[in-house]
């Protein structure tokens, strides 16, 4: 008979669990011979849950606790059952190692490795409308996968190059459906990160600017996500700052990696933030088209604070408006409005407009 593992302290057990889970091994049995308030507890399978990495409980589909006792001798045993296997665990490990070497350089620093990281699983990665996809197995190996598997392989990911990150459970708000995201952190900073929403292939409930959901803070996401943790998941770390302000910061300070962040805001967007990227009201956007004309301008984007009446009613006043400057010219317009996610607002949008002057 195999002599048990004797573990003194629920951290322990917790440290065993996790390397069960992380080898995905179904049973696992240990002597406990530490406080037997540990022992008793009511929610013994939540805390020994606690202690594994969200990446590996992303992986658990069920588990029970059994607790036995003879004598003074205390036994805790786990039976678990598994999303993904270990050979799928381990063609999982094999796709992170060739990504990294393939798109990851010793230069680069954890903000780009970041970006890298994310837009690989954009760009390869398609959302399984059936939902019978859910791992990051089922993402690496097809192409296709769900929220879920998004956000554990991009936790992989971020791990086999050191960048702390969580996994989040949560909702959105729109379609009230189950969803999942994850939690960066750069510079000892968390932010949020939604991969599969930044997918252009994916379950969001609406269309969105590219980018939309990649680092934001607490305020930003809560737009449309929302955090619902489930039983034995730590508390997720605060995301107090916008990315914006933090790129700010770290080019004043002379950030390391200040070459690369100089490029951050024209990359993901981040200068729609600021005041001479925004259009406030009707008066503005008039304007704004006005000068359009005067440079005969064929295309701008910018940030676009609407009234009351709307975007469309909006747009439409102030092209009646801008055109008294420039009736009879021949023209054709294409517009585009796109949630704008990193203004604190609901109604702001990204305002795309392309116009083919013709005289």
């Amino acid at each position: 008979m195999t002599r048990k593992t004797v573990v003194h302290s629920l951290a322990e057990l917790q440290s065993q669990v996790d390397q069960q889970v992380s080898q995905r091994i179904d049973i696992g049995s240990w002597q406990f011979d530490g406080a037997k308030n540990v022992f008793n507890l009511p929610d013994l399978q939540g805390a020994l849950l606690n202690g594994v990495r969200d990446v590996e409980r992303s992986a658990v589909e069920s588990i029970l606790v059994e607790r036995s006792q003879r004598g003074t001798t205390f036994t805790i045993g786990l039976t678990i059952t598994y999303r993904d296997t270990a050979a799928q665990l381990a063609i999982v490990h094999e796709h992170v190692q060739r990504i990294i070497a393939e798109q990851i350089t010793p230069t680069m620093s954890p903000h780009e490795q970041a970006l890298v990281l994310h837009d690989w699983i954009v760009q390869h990665f398609r959302y399984d409308q059936t939902r019978t996809k859910s791992t990051a197995y089922d993402g690496f190996a097809s192409g296709q996968t769900v929220c879920a598997g998004y956000a554990a392989a991009y936790a992989y990911l971020c791990e086999a190059v050191g960048i702390p990150v969580r996994i989040v459970s949560g909702e959105s708000m729109v379609t009230k459906v189950r969803h999942g995201w994850n939690m960066i952190s750069l510079d000892g900073t968390w932010y949020h990160i939604d991969v599969t929403w930044d997918s252009p292939q994916s379950d969001a409930p609406s269309t969105h600017a590219a980018y939309s959901y990649y680092l934001l803070s607490d305020e930003e996401i809560q737009r449309d996500h929302r955090i619902t943790p489930e039983v034995g998941e730590p508390a997720y770390p605060a995301a107090r700052t916008r990315y914006q302000d933090a790129v700010t910061t770290a080019l004043q300070k002379k950030h390391p990696a200040s070459a690369f962040l100089r490029t951050i805001p024209q990359r993901i967007g981040l200068q729609y933030s600021e005041a001479h990227h925004t259009l406030i009201g009707v008066a503005a956007l008039t304007d704004h088209l006005q000068r359009l004309y005067a440079k005969r301008q064929t295309h701008t984007i910018m940030r676009y604070v609407p009234t009351k009446a709307g975007v469309s009613a909006d747009f439409n006043q102030a092209w009646q408006d801008a055109s008294t400057q420039f009736y009879g010219v021949g023209c054709s317009v294409n517009l585009s409005a796109l949630p704008y996610t990193r203004s604190g607002s609901p109604d702001d949008v990204l305002l795309d407009i392309t116009i083919e002057w013709k005289g």
